[in-house]
């Protein structure tokens, strides 16, 4: 009789868990790529569960509203897996275990800087990718620094295209859209100044640079005994 009645239960047991087998029999299991996963989210957020035969499952992947800033920055670019498309929300049918990849990626921008005489620009850090030598590519909310760098007998003046206004040699930027970056460079002159013997010259310079083109005033001042004649050198006396 008790071996009877196990018999029951073992049997009993089994068929529960068939029902339950037959009831939810396959997986769906979504996950997140791209380089912007860290930004998206899935409705149903679920990793893994399990579904009826036949049953559909709508599904639907979008950039987090919730993070400043991620909207304009990270799109969504499809799902892969066992559904390939770019529309952001699909359904599939459960008739055997499923596996769905919402990817997002981030935007990248063009950092375009124009040739300049007297010095270059310089970007830290270096770039994910370049479209040519002058065409650098960041990614959405990359922090890049922008340096001035004056070439010899040269001096930084401004910056110019969307980096106008600013006027430190560096700046730095944390990307989101394109740019077109250029400076200006001032050239050098160096102007020395020496005096003979009965005199001084005010005021008195030691190869100090000035911007080619600025007017300094000169004073020529006779020591007791002695006059001014005339000046020699580079002088232009207007």
């Amino acid at each position: 009789m008790i071996k009877y009645l196990r018999y029951i239960l073992f049997t009993l047991i089994l068929l529960v868990l068939s029902c339950d087998e037959s009831e939810n029999p396959y997986m769906l299991t979504i996950t997140k790529g791209g380089n912007g996963a860290a930004y998206g989210i899935t409705d149903p957020d679920y990793y893994q569960s399990s579904w009826s035969e036949f049953e559909v499952v709508t599904v639907t992947a979008e950039v987090d509203p919730n993070i400043e800033g991620a909207s304009d920055g990270v799109h969504f670019e499809g799902w892969t897996g066992d559904v390939v498309s770019p529309l952001n929300q699909i359904s599939v049918m459960m008739d055997s275990d499923k596996q769905l990849v919402a990817n997002f990626d981030i935007n990248e921008y063009t950092i375009t800087i124009n040739d300049v005489e007297g010095g270059s620009i310089a970007l830290s850090p270096d770039p994910v990718n370049f479209i040519s030598e002058n065409q650098l590519v960041y990614y959405w909310n990359d922090q890049v620094t922008f340096s001035a760098v004056s070439d010899a007998g040269y001096t930084f003046n401004s910056w110019g295209g969307d980096l106008s206004g600013e006027i430190n040699e560096n700046v730095t930027l944390n990307i989101d859209s394109d740019l077109n970056i250029s400076a200006t460079f001032t050239d050098q002159c160096i102007l020395t100044t020496n005096t003979t013997t009965g005199g001084s010259i005010t005021p008195n310079y030691d190869e100090v640079s000035f911007d080619c083109g600025t007017q300094i005033q000169l004073t020529a001042t006779s020591d007791e005994g002695y006059n001014f004649t005339d000046w020699t050198g580079n002088i232009d006396e207007n």
